[in-house]
């Protein structure tokens, strides 16, 4: 959680005989432990998120919950006191995320969203102070306690697919090991930053990296609650539509107000530390661009809404010249400085690659910006977008696909080698 408090890769020990592999057996175990960490994140980690968690009633309480569920055994509460605003993005996506997985077989059929198998952390002794960084704000410090962790690698819930990626069995023999944890001693090092949400304190993951950020460039404290107003538009798809005109111009300031009021909260209010040189910084690169046309697609839900990009163009300016981009659904087309004559059009049959991977490109489905109505404007959600996105695909995988992509980067492996 911070630097000093971080618990030794159990992935690091040596889990696995120490005899000399073949090359091709030593990308399958490398990949794989790649694999089983994600996969480990996607089913564990992040389904705490998942969990509604109880509230606390100062910053030390709201960070003391976390290594509180560790210490109880309840690994996945490690993420519950997360504050709502944060947490609740991943609601709707994590179940069928963990459904996916265990199609797959990358995690197990018993892995569970409320507790991850064969690992045991425990904290003891930890003392917490806290510092008001601005109203409703505050960051926390760890000033002493110990560290303990337990994995046995052979009860960690992968699936079949990772299993055979391996191709040998893990160890029963537990990987142990303690250290302290504390945070500097210096105020302006990095802390865990919680904010206040209906009067209860909650751990902020997005305030916590703007507050490092902000201590990495020497900026001032922000003015929490007086940075840059979420301003959201009538329907999904003229928020989509505005986001992508203000992405095109590189408008950072109209992009950060797009995005919704509580997934954007501390984003906002770091805003005013950076707004002016990011748009200092797109001024000097002498680039201009506009969006000539688009069509969108909505499908809504309720107070969600997916919308599909179907075609766009662009006219743009540069120092070398002008020209155009446009996507006709299928295609891209491009006219501009230095490009050929017929050989600005890129379509996907045109493309040359591996046929496995042109394949599966070929049958991804396509995505969408999610949004979400708040206060009676829309926003874009780029949380729920991400994770939309990511189940689209994993829905799109069958468990063949899986072993080709194994097969097929292991020959290329052999063939470096």
């Amino acid at each position: 959680m911070t630097e000093d408090a971080t618990l030794d890769d159990p992935t690091q020990h040596d889990i696995l005989p120490q005899t000399e592999p073949p090359r091709r057996r030593e990308a399958s175990r490398i990949a794989a432990l790649w694999i089983g960490v994600l996969a480990l994140l996607a089913g564990g980690v992040f389904g705490a998120f998942y969990l509604a968690g109880e509230d606390a009633g100062s910053p030390e309480e709201a960070v003391e919950r976390m290594f509180d569920a560790i210490g109880n055994e309840d690994v996945l509460g490690v993420l519950a006191a997360l504050a709502p605003s944060e947490r609740d993005p991943y609601r709707d996506n994590l179940p069928a995320m963990v459904d996916e997985l265990k199609r797959l077989g990358i995690l197990s059929n018993d892995a569970s969203l409320s507790k991850i198998s064969g690992v045991d952390l425990s904290f003891k002794d930890l003392r917490f102070t806290s510092r008001e960084l601005g109203e409703g704000v505050s960051s926390v410090a760890i000033q002493g306690g110990t560290a303990s962790y337990r994995v046995v690698p052979r009860d960690l819930p992968l699936g079949d697919f990772l299993k055979d990626l391996i191709g040998e069995e893990l160890p029963a023999e537990p990987e142990t090991g303690s250290e302290p944890v504390t945070t500097s001693e210096d105020p302006d090092s990095e802390r865990i930053v919680t904010v206040n949400e209906d009067g209860r304190w909650y751990v902020s993951l997005h305030y916590s990296i703007a507050e490092a950020a902000r201590l990495g460039s020497g900026a001032p404290v922000p003015d929490f609650g007086k940075g840059l107003q979420a301003d959201g538009e009538a329907s999904p798809e003229k928020a989509v539509e505005a986001l992508l005109r203000a992405g095109v111009a590189l408008d950072v300031q109209r992009a950060i107000q797009l995005l919704p009021p509580d997934e954007a909260r501390a984003l906002r209010d770091y805003a005013p530390l950076f707004i002016d040189d990011a748009k200092q910084a797109v001024s000097d690169l002498g680039f201009k661009a506009s969006i000539t046309s688009l069509e969108l697609d909505a499908v809504r839900n309720g107070s969600h809404a997916t919308v599909a990009l179907r075609k766009i163009a662009v006219a743009f300016q540069m120092a070398e010249g002008s020209g155009t981009v446009a996507f006709d659904g299928k295609c891209v087309t491009i006219d501009g400085p230095d490009v050929p004559p017929n050989e600005g059009r890129i379509c996907p049959e045109d493309q040359e690659g591996p046929p496995i991977l042109t394949d599966l490109a070929s049958r991804m489905p396509a995505q969408g910006f999610v949004t979400v109505e708040q206060g009676g404007q829309w926003y874009v959600s780029p949380t729920r977008t991400t994770l939309e996105s990511f189940v689209g695909v994993l829905k799109a995988l069958q468990r063949s696909d899986l072993d080709s992509l194994r097969d097929f980067f292991e020959g290329v492996t052999v063939e470096a080698a």
